[in-house]
């Protein structure tokens, strides 16, 4: 999981560059309905890995027997990785507030249409029905919804 945050942190810019273009292009589109999967993936675990690296770190401040200390690891070295921690748990954080505030800056409907399709893993034919659009307009307002997502999204976390 640490991984696909850290590849969408470097793609950030990239998106922000395609969402500002105005053609719809499958390539492009693509790209940023990728980008957006992936930062709804890392919003579903984030709230665990926070919860989890909070754990590790008073762990391993405590020097409790549930981490895996070797006695001849130096206090320089575990403050650093300590500290190392505490940057990862607070760059999840980060990206917890601007993913609720993207979202949040969307159209109710933009945020149904998400919200079905990433963390309720609807299927295509449901969320239409639900939504109570055709296929085809589903697929367009996806497809808004995305961009608008991943240009909000960019915004917040460039600044």
């Amino acid at each position: 999981m640490l991984k696909i945050y850290e590849e969408n942190q470097l793609n950030n810019e990239n998106i922000s560059y395609l969402t500002k273009k105005s053609v719809k292009n499958n390539q492009y589109n693509a790209k940023i309905s990728q980008f957006v999967e992936n930062l709804f993936e890392i919003y579903r675990y984030s709230k665990s890995i926070i919860r989890d690296s909070f754990k590790l770190v008073e762990k391993k401040a405590l020097n409790s027997f549930y981490y895996n200390s070797s006695k001849s690891e130096s206090v320089l070295s575990q403050c650093q990785e300590i500290l190392e921690l505490i940057k990862q748990k607070a760059s999840f954080i980060v990206f917890r507030d601007n993913f609720i505030k993207s979202f949040e800056k969307l159209s109710l409907l933009s945020r149904k249409i998400l919200y079905l399709k990433y963390i309720k893993a609807r299927q295509v034919e449901e969320i239409a029905k639900v939504l109570k659009l055709s296929v085809r307009t589903y697929f367009r307002r996806l497809q808004d919804a995305e961009i608008a997502f991943a240009k909000a999204y960019t915004t917040l976390a460039l600044s």
